[in-house]
């Protein structure tokens, strides 16, 4: 052969694209081009003299022996280690060079990443399998308990971390360990936590979103919560419990070493926590609708309290107005009514005819006279209406609000009542100086969202439950109309409207109205 031609076929051998190993009769590397080395991380030399079955997992050797023992020339899959303790795998065939016996041809091709994506995607439909399936007991009647238990026991074996927990958002703003895999005795249904801003699940709380960190040990945004620390959690993902109106709480999976958390693992992870959202709504829907038959039956005697109720408010102002107007009888012709007095009749004529038209809007709510509006202008409008009380109080008035317009269609009346009421709501809850909160989220699934938050006390525990239904009120004054007013024009405008506690104390009234498209 020509020397010519021997630099060529060497050239093709040493930069071929694939790997290629020469083994010799004896069993050992003789020769190896520059992606072989390439491929085992390797120095130009460092393979020769080595046995291909060093270079071989476990599982790496039993292939390679079958594919030597076969000599079919079918390609095996074959897993090696590189220098650095990593793994590849390649697609292997062998074929003899010379005479039998002599030497052999190893052939690599590096297959890993193709592995990898065969992988994802066996994961990704062995994962979409277990969500449907927990859908399903979730649809046939299993029950809340035991359906939490399940979701977070699939996510602890299939992602193959050691803990998964899930923590169920209460209305006072505190949470409850509802289902929990890997953790001590005496926390699972047990143990109630305040879902602090900074933590993990109160961030999620806060934002709706998911948290993913890598090294709870070495990050510094959210501080590691004490049970973490306790069980030795190092990486840590936590998804939301997206409810309708309100969060719902977090569903979390949790390693005791460094893990990362693909993309595709937080929309599994989500995908589970929507399925326990989605029943979990359910069956809160289905205690209202039990509670509201209870309640039902005491309208009928709270009818009967409409009326006291009626007369209770309007006969106070009526005798202070008879009183004044008696005693000044005497006096009319010669000087007319004080100023004083008055304006005293003027105030208590006044109080009767809110009073009078709160329960006509109860009676009889008008239909929404519904154009564009934009919801921004509504809040900039309320505000105006009570920065002098909010002034008086040292009572600090906020608005968060994204950059454009945040558009419904609605009655403008209506919802500036709805707004201005939930405002005054939370300066009632502030007598003594605080802040309220107004924020504006642009539309999602459809919705536009407008959250009321102040930083009082929060609604009172034995209220809560009930604070929309009508004639309850925590307000000395008050005759508990306002909020299922407010809630009503919500509905009436396809919206709707609810309360909750929030984990840092205060109260936050969430109203979602439909977005024009």
């Amino acid at each position: 052969m020509r020397p010519d031609t021997l630099v060529s076929y060497e050239s093709l051998f040493r930069f071929a694209a694939d790997g290629f190993v020469v083994i010799d009769r004896s069993g050992l590397i003789s020769l190896v081009n520059s992606r072989a080395e390439a491929m085992f991380g390797r120095n130009p030399g460092d393979l020769v003299g080595r046995r291909p079955e060093d270079l071989l997992t476990d599982h790496g050797r039993i292939a390679y022996a079958n594919l030597v023992s076969a000599a079919s020339g079918e390609p095996a899959d074959l897993a090696f280690r590189r220098e650095d303790g990593g793994t590849f795998v390649a697609e292997a065939t062998v074929a003899a060079i010379g005479s039998p016996g002599d030497l052999a041809l190893l052939a690599l091709r590096d297959v890993t990443a193709r592995k990898r994506e065969e992988e994802a995607l066996r994961a990704r439909a062995r994962q979409q399998g277990l969500v449907a399936e927990l859908g399903r007991r979730a649809l046939t009647g299993i029950g809340l308990g035991p359906l939490m238990d399940e979701a977070v026991t699939v996510l602890a074996v299939d992602l193959g971390v050691e803990f998964a927990n899930l923590l169920e958002l209460l209305p006072d703003g505190t949470a409850v360990f509802r289902a929990g895999v890997g953790w001590r005795a005496g926390l699972v249904r047990e143990l109630t936590v305040e879902l602090r801003p900074g933590t993990p699940a109160g961030q999620v709380v806060l934002d709706q979103a998911p948290v993913l960190i890598e090294d709870l040990r070495a990050d510094g945004r959210h501080p590691a919560p004490s049970v973490a620390r306790e069980h030795g959690v190092v990486s840590s993902l936590t998804v939301p419990l997206y409810g309708q109106a309100r969060p719902l709480g977090v569903l979390g999976v949790h390693a005791a070493r460094p893990r990362p958390f693909p993309e595709a693992d937080v929309h599994f992870v989500q995908a589970v926590a929507n399925v326990v959202a989605t029943a979990i709504e359910r069956h809160r829907d289905e205690e209202r609708l039990r509670e509201r038959q209870m309640v039902r039956a005491e309208q009928m005697a709270a009818i009967g309290q409409v009326a006291a109720g009626v007369a209770h408010e309007l006969r106070n102002p009526l005798t202070s107005i008879k009183g004044l107007v008696q005693v000044n009888l005497r006096e009319a012709d010669a000087r007319g009514l004080p100023a004083e007095d008055l304006q005293v009749i003027d105030h208590e004529v006044r109080r009767m005819e809110r009073t009078l038209q709160t329960f006509l809007d109860f009676a009889r709510p008008p239909r929404p006279a519904r154009q564009r509006l934009d919801l921004a202008e509504v809040i900039d409008r309320v505000f105006a209406l009570v920065g002098g009380r909010a002034g008086k109080q040292a009572v600090a008035l906020r608005s968060l609000r994204p950059a454009g317009p945040v558009g419904v269609d609605g009655d403008q009346d209506q919802i500036q009542q709805l707004a201005l009421n939930l405002v005054l709501n939370a300066l009632d809850a502030l007598p003594h100086g605080g802040a309220v909160e107004v924020e504006l989220r642009p539309p999602r699934d459809g919705h536009a969202e407008v959250l009321v938050r102040d930083t009082g006390p929060g609604i009172a525990a034995h209220i809560l439950p009930k604070v929309f239904e009508t004639f309850v009120s925590s307000k000395e004054t008050g005759i508990g109309l306002g909020l299922p007013v407010s809630r009503r024009i919500a509905e009436d405008h396809g919206g709707t409207l609810s309360a909750y506690n929030l984990p840092a104390g205060g109260a936050c009234f969430a109203l979602r109205l439909p977005a024009p498209v």
